[in-house]
C-alpha cells in the first residue's frame, strides 16, 4: 500500500472487503471499492466509519449511477419536480450476500439518484413469477425495483416528473472510469457516504420485508441497528 497512489478493491465476494479495506485505510490511501462494498450493512458502515477517521477518500458505485438522463433527472426542468421512478434490474443473489447486492444495485443505484436520498421504509414481495421492492420517500414519493424474473431485461429506469415522463439511460463502465481517475486525482468521491450507506440499507431492508412477508422496514431504524452491531 505505501508504493501506490491509490487502490481499487475489485475482489467481487464482499465478506472479505472490511479485513482488504484495512490496510489500504490505514496507510491512507485513496480507495474505490468495487460492488458490493461488503457482505452486510455493519461491514458497509464499519468500512465508511474507518475511512472517515482517518480521513481516507472512500467510495463505491455501480456504472449505471453516471447516465446523462439519469444523473441529471433532478435538474431537468422538462421533467419537473421528480414525484416517482420505477427501475427494472436482476435480483440474482450470491451466497452469503443480500439477495440485491451483487445484481440489484445496477438499478437501485439509478432509483436513489433520480429520487434523492431520504428512503423512509422498504415492502418487498416476492413470487416465483417475480420481485417487486416498494420504497417510500419523504413526502410519500415512492420508488421502485422490480425484477422481472423469466421477462428479463437490461436495467431500465424509468422517472416520473410533475411535467412530464421519460425513461432514463444509464451509464457504462466508460462513464465510471472517468469518475474513477477523477477520483484519484482530486482526492473527491463523487458519491457520499451516507447516500451508499442508504442505498445499501434499502438493498438489506428489502430482504429483511421479506422475512418479514412484505411488512414495512425502517431504512433508517435498520441503519442504527447495523451500527450498533459494530
Amino acid at each position: 500500500c505505501e508504493k501506490v497512489d491509490g487502490v481499487l478493491l475489485e475482489s467481487v465476494d464482499g465478506r472479505p472487503h472490511l479485513a482488504q479495506a484495512k490496510p489500504v485505510i490505514a496507510a491512507r490511501k485513496p480507495l474505490f471499492i468495487d460492488k458490493p462494498v461488503a457482505a452486510n450493512l455493519t461491514d458497509v458502515i464499519e468500512i465508511f466509519r474507518l475511512a472517515k477517521e482517518h480521513n481516507v477518500p472512500c467510495w463505491s458505485s455501480s456504472s449505471l449511477r453516471f447516465g446523462e438522463t439519469v444523473a441529471g433527472a433532478r435538474s431537468n426542468e422538462a421533467l419537473g419536480e421528480i414525484v416517482g421512478c420505477d427501475v427494472f434490474g436482476d435480483s440474482s443473489w450470491a451466497q452469503f450476500h443480500p439477495d440485491l447486492y451483487l445484481y440489484g444495485i445496477h438499478a437501485v443505484e439509478p432509483l436513489f439518484v433520480v429520487m434523492g436520498p431520504g428512503c423512509e421504509t422498504v415492502r418487498r414481495i416476492k413470487t416465483e413469477g417475480g420481485d417487486l421492492v416498494v420504497g417510500v420517500w419523504k413526502g410519500g414519493r415512492i420508488g421502485t425495483f422490480r425484477d422481472l424474473g423469466k421477462g428479463k431485461t437490461p436495467a431500465t429506469t424509468i422517472i416520473y416528473g410533475t411535467k412530464d415522463s421519460s425513461p432514463g439511460k444509464s451509464g457504462g463502465y466508460n462513464s465510471l472510469i472517468e469518475e474513477i481517475v477523477k477520483f484519484f486525482k482530486t482526492g473527491k468521491p463523487p458519491v457520499s457516504a451516507d447516500e451508499t450507506i442508504e442505498i445499501y440499507a434499502f438493498m438489506s431492508a428489502a430482504d429483511e420485508s421479506k422475512a418479514q412477508n412484505g411488512a414495512p422496514v425502517s431504512v433508517q431504524e435498520l441503519i442504527q441497528r447495523s451500527r450498533g452491531k459494530q
